[in-house]
């Protein structure tokens, strides 16, 4: 699996997150029931992009929803590039 440098991976995952809820929202204003299926589905896509992507450089360990941390929890990596 290619390496993404973690602002990237930040970036992405916000971008797929406010796909999502804006689905949700056009969903609801539209009246589309299955318009929430694929916002549903793309915010499924949001946490398993997270799970794949958002890992320490160094230990590869999951960095989990961490935001803007400094350095890894596990093995003290500085995360700003």
């Amino acid at each position: 699996m290619k390496r993404l440098p973690l602002k990237k991976v930040s970036a992405i995952s916000w971008g797929m997150a406010v796909l999502g809820l804006a689905l949700i929202l056009l969903a609801a204003l539209l009246k589309m029931t299955w318009l929430v299926a694929v916002a549903f589905i793309v915010l499924v896509g949001t946490n398993l992009f997270l799970f794949a992507y958002n890992r320490c450089p160094r230990c590869r360990k999951f960095l989990g929803h961490s935001g803007n941390a400094d350095r890894c929890p596990y093995c003290g990596h500085r995360l700003s590039e």
